[in-house]
């Protein structure tokens, strides 16, 4: 079996782990979404010596969680950090996938919380166009932290940084989102 199998099914087995245990806690469930910004750095020097490229990258991402205890939640969701244009040839890279993740939390107050997030990014990178290589699918990390404001009595508006190393090979990427998250 593949590393890349095995550790995604190590993390969902996690992530059920933290479910079932939260049945029997007060747990909340939420839900969100997030739209933002990126830059990409190392990207692979043999590409950026040879082609004008456009590092600055629109992305989005929806997921669910589960706050298991007051500082504590784990998050599954979906992740597309946008588009890697190439400016001198026909063609682009994209990168999507699955976030897992932990989230610890720090309350300032009742309507103000801080986060910081660890887990793991399961990847598809596509190489689209004529001569652009190669596509890849595998497992890095992610860490992020941010900020949540409680606005009504079940919705929250967030920011967010998140950081993915070594998506596709050698591409990092930054990300800076804001966004909206409902809890049950």
């Amino acid at each position: 079996m593949k590393k890349q199998t095995q550790w995604s099914l190590a993390l969902i087995a996690s992530i059920g782990t933290l479910s079932v245990n939260a049945a029997a806690l007060d747990a909340s469930y939420y839900i969100g979404a997030k739209i933002g910004g990126g830059h990409v750095s190392q990207l692979d020097n043999t590409v950026t010596e040879l082609i004008d490229v456009d590092k600055n990258v629109t992305t989005w991402s929806a997921y669910a969680g589960i706050r298991v205890l007051p500082w504590l939640a784990a998050e599954i969701g979906y992740v597309d950090l946008g588009k890697i244009s190439l400016r001198d040839v026909d063609g682009d890279y994209t990168a999507t996938g699955v976030d897992l993740a932990a989230k610890a939390i720090y309350n300032i107050n009742d309507k103000f919380d801080l986060f910081f997030r660890a887990g793991a990014f399961i990847y598809d990178w596509k190489a689209n166009g004529n001569n652009v290589c190669c596509n890849d699918s595998y497992v890095t990390g992610t860490v992020g932290a941010g900020a949540e404001y409680q606005i009504a009595e079940k919705w929250s508006a967030l920011v967010d940084y998140k950081y993915y190393p070594n998506v596709g090979g050698t591409p990092d990427f930054h990300t800076y989102s804001i966004g909206a998250q409902y809890t049950f």
